[in-house]
């Protein structure tokens, strides 16, 4: 059967998360699929966790990529993307990370479609708990599932196949582990449409939490102000590169030039 769709995964150090994760996805996906998962810093014990697992095993088209080394989360997610390039040739990929999870039928459709209904080819989720402030701005023409707003997130990123074969993938040069890397993709992504990275398309119907959820919303679970500061620091390292490629894309869209 051929595949609708298609499904990135990264993850660290959470495999009974990615497990919890690839349940859901089952119970409520029926789209035929292609799913890779790459699992960053990987000891045997991970990779034992999720492959051994019953909704690793039921997984029809499934590929699990062990990283032996602490690579980062752009790498990662690049890890899994060629993985998706190689193995299918659907135009729809999404970039999912392993908190994310479906919790109605339908999810997948609905942000094809969006995708459709609005000519776009790059589309965001954020949570439904509204901490990511107001809508700043509807485009004119835009179906109403589209909202554009000031913050970019990369809990899941739809891409159609096209546009990474045009834009290429995550940038892998930050020198933390995490933190901007998905800020610049997007950025880059809207650059290659002509469309100002100023605002962020989001997908409605999934950000209002009816079909996507993430693992905060589930579980409201708090950072610990120990792995805050890790994470504050490790965004104050990749910044500065950040800031450096987000000017090169605000000057190509200034001059006309997408790619």
């Amino acid at each position: 059967m051929t595949e609708k769709f298609a499904i990135a995964f990264s993850t660290y150090k959470r495999p009974a998360l990615m497990v919890e994760t690839l349940h859901a996805l089952q119970m409520f996906t029926t789209s035929p699929r292609v799913v890779s998962i790459a699992i960053d810093d990987a000891s045997h014990a991970d990779r034992v966790v999720i492959e051994e697992s019953t909704p690793y095993k039921a997984e029809a088209n499934i590929e699990l990529i062990s990283m032996q080394d602490r690579c980062g989360i752009a790498r990662t997610k690049n890890v899994a993307l060629r993985s998706i390039l190689e193995r299918s040739t659907t135009e729809h990929i999404i970039v999912m990370e392993d908190d994310v999870r479906p919790v109605k039928f339908g999810w997948e459709d609905v942000l094809i479609e969006t995708a459709r209904v609005n000519e776009q080819k790059h589309l965001l989720y954020l949570p439904s708990r509204g901490i990511y402030g107001p809508v700043i701005k509807t485009e004119g023409q835009m179906h109403r599932s589209i909202q554009w707003k000031p913050m970019c997130s990369g809990l899941i990123m739809y891409f159609t196949r096209g546009l990474l074969e045009n834009i290429g993938l995550f940038e892998e040069r930050f020198p933390a582990p995490y933190g901007w890397e998905h800020n610049e993709m997007t950025a880059r992504a809207l650059v290659a449409q002509s469309i100002e990275p100023k605002f962020y398309p989001h997908c409605f119907e999934l950000e209002r939490g009816e079909f996507i959820c993430s693992d905060d919303e589930r579980r409201d679970r708090k950072t610990s102000p120990q792995q805050a500061a890790v994470n504050a620091d490790m965004a104050r390292r990749n910044r500065p590169l950040y800031d450096e490629l987000y000017t090169q894309h605000m000057e190509k869209w200034r001059s006309g030039i997408t790619v």
